[in-house]
């Protein structure tokens, strides 16, 4: 049986409910019954309702995909020496392989980070992350240019996966991968766990990849008693390889299996979702459903446009002030960065802030630094090391044996150059540049720094020079609230050490303000999944950020839309969506926003703290 099962609609009552029957109804064996889940705390919350209704249940097998097929390889003899590596583990082993490429702290972390995941996107799939729909003949002209690299890559890839063979250690991904090969190769292994559960139940089904839906079928081919749930409208992890298209296989593959749709959200006012369902039907490569709200609740949806990104945070956090009596208050964002850009924005406010994603430190960053030391040169008493990061950004031909000091004296400088008239006429310049940037405002001296001074024609080539662009017209919006270079010097200090001071912390907890009041949660589209909440804001619903990324597939631009409905389905009684409207005559709303315009009537920014909605 497949059920459909929307957002809110009780899912996990579903799966208890059924666990019930068999065992009470059908005199199924508890034991005989097996219950997969995606996380483990969704495994012990199912173990835990299920016993609650259920005489017997705990003697039924609830865990993860990875848990139970870990089981499985465990079982034959030539893995009963094999653990489960961790992160920490996986670092260890990688970092050494990489010492000839002489990168430093941060480019190690993000090539760490990059390498991994996409391995992992290549054992669940079996093809390179690059290989999307209307990518892949670019791929393959890229693929000739970089032979050599893709070569290394593949050299590296062998020589990780050798150094994790030796220590006897595996991962989540090799655990999919052996099972399979077990079952697949090994008649008496698969004949034993055939055997070994009559019915077996899954959870989120549409989030399985083609390994373990091939696992899932060699499992269940005795008895063929699979009972799946999932919304295929909540498919949002193509990035690790889910393919929701099992759930319209399953229907293929077994013909005389039935469908059931759960069609009551009992979480969303009818507002809510309305405007979830109308921005889901643009979705082409989906299953039809009509969903009714069974909460009859109070509900309104608020939308505005703002000039800037300051702007648009200002009034979150204005209105974030209103609710955090009122139950539970989230701000939703499409990735990491923004989650950060919000957190800082609280943080500023002295808003007491839970924020689930690790964060990054945005200061930290390569071209954020050089730029920063540009104003901290001028602000904070002309240091050598300061100088020395933008001194020759771009070249200005001064180099280390001409800064003897500490400090930085640019009148002495030129005396020591005034035999040299080119190098003479360069340092005056300089000069007269850094004397702009101390009397402009943050805003404008970062603007005079790219611009005028040039720095923007020093960022990396590509896509990654697009990248750092990116990131300094973000750090323009960070600062755009700062009248002075102290001011905005002294936040980035304060921000930073506290930065630091929640990386030693184990458990979350408020951030900041009276541990009375509720603190705002501040996670991405992502984290929010199979979570609720009073009051919702999704924040930045921008072209480029939401949906995220440009020039999208098909495939990719479905996948972000059911990001978005996974993301304003979180709401229970009030929704807030905003984004920059019109910029230097450029629309900046999002795709999304204007597929909604016949639903979404923006108030006038007055208008927004009132009881008005839309």
């Amino acid at each position: 049986m497949l059920v459909l099962a929307g957002p809110g609609s009780g899912k996990t009552a579903v799966i208890t409910q059924r666990i019930r029957y068999l065992v009470e109804e059908r005199h199924i064996k508890p034991s005989d019954i097996l219950t997969i889940t995606f996380t483990k705390a969704a495994a012990l919350e199912m173990k835990q309702r299920a016993c609650q209704i259920c005489r017997g249940a705990e003697n039924a097998v609830f865990g993860t995909f990875h848990s139970v097929f870990f089981q499985i390889i465990r079982s034959s003899s030539k893995f009963q020496n094999y653990s489960i590596m961790t992160e920490q583990q996986k670092l260890q082993i990688l970092r050494p392989l990489l010492k000839g490429k002489k990168l430093d702290c941060v480019q190690m972390s993000s090539f760490c980070e990059q390498f991994l995941s996409d391995l992992s996107f290549y054992k669940n799939t079996g093809r390179e992350r690059e290989e999307k729909a209307g990518q892949k003949q670019a791929v393959q002209k890229q693929a000739g240019q970089n032979q050599a690299e893709q070569m290394q890559l593949h050299e590296l890839r062998q020589a990780y996966e050798q150094c994790c063979r030796k220590r006897w250690l595996l991962d989540f991904d090799d655990i999919l991968i052996y099972c399979y090969r077990l079952l697949t190769e090994d008649s008496g292994l698969r004949d034993r766990w055939e055997n070994r559960f009559r019915y077996i139940l899954i959870d989120e089904f549409q989030d399985i990849n083609d390994v373990q839906y091939q696992i899932i079928k060699l499992l269940s081919a005795n008895y063929e008693n699979l009972f799946v749930v999932g919304d295929d409208d909540q498919a949002i992890y193509s990035f690790r390889g889910a393919d929701p298209s099992y759930m319209h296989r399953f229907l293929e593959d077994y013909p005389k299996s039935r469908q059931v749709n759960l069609n009551i959200n009992y979480r969303c006012g009818d507002r809510i979702l309305a405007l979830a369902s109308r921005s889901i039907a643009h979705n082409k490569y989906r299953f039809e459903k009509e969903i009714k709200a069974g909460n009859s609740g109070e509900n309104r949806v608020i939308a505005t446009c703002f000039q800037n990104r300051a702007k648009e945070l200002s009034f979150l956090t204005e209105e974030i002030m209103t609710h955090l009596n009122e139950g539970l208050t989230a701000i939703l964002v499409r990735t990491n960065r923004m989650a950060e850009q919000v957190s800082e924005a609280c943080f500023r406010r002295q808003i007491p802030y839970q924020m689930r994603e690790k964060k990054q430190d945005f200061y930290a960053q390569k071209c954020v630094v050089e730029v920063l030391s540009v104003i901290r040169f001028v602000a904070e008493g002309r240091n050598r090391s300061d100088f020395m990061a933008f001194m020759n950004k771009p070249v200005r031909y001064i180099n280390r044996e001409m800064l003897q000091k500490e400090t930085v004296d640019l009148w002495a400088l030129l005396e020591e150059c005034r035999e040299d008239p080119e190098q003479y006429r360069i340092i005056q310049k300089l000069q007269q540049d850094l004397a702009m940037v101390e009397m402009l405002d943050p805003f404008g001296a970062i603007s005079y720094i790219r611009k005028v001074m040039q720095y923007d024609c020093c960022l990396s080539p590509g896509e990654t020079g697009e990248k750092e662009k990116e990131i300094l017209d973000e750090l323009l919006e960070r600062c755009r609230e700062f009248h002075s270079h102290t001011a905005f010097l002294s936040h980035i200090a304060a921000y930073r050490s506290k930065l630091e001071q929640e990386s030693n912390r184990k458990q979350p907890e408020a951030d900041q303000g009276n541990a009375k009041r509720n603190p705002v949660r501040i996670m991405t589209y992502h984290g929010s999944k199979g979570l609720e909440f009073d009051t919702v804001f999704l924040p930045f619903l921008n072209s480029g950020d939401v949906p995220h990324g440009r020039n999208l597939s098909t495939m990719e631009l479905e996948e972000e839309r059911r990001l978005f409905y996974v993301a304003v389905t979180r709401a229970k009684k009030s929704l807030y969506l905003s984004c920059e409207g019109m910029v230097q005559g450029e629309n900046r709303q999002s795709v999304f926003w204007a597929e909604l315009k016949d639903y979404l009537e923006p108030l006038e920014l007055s208008s927004i703290s009132s009881s008005n909605s839309t």
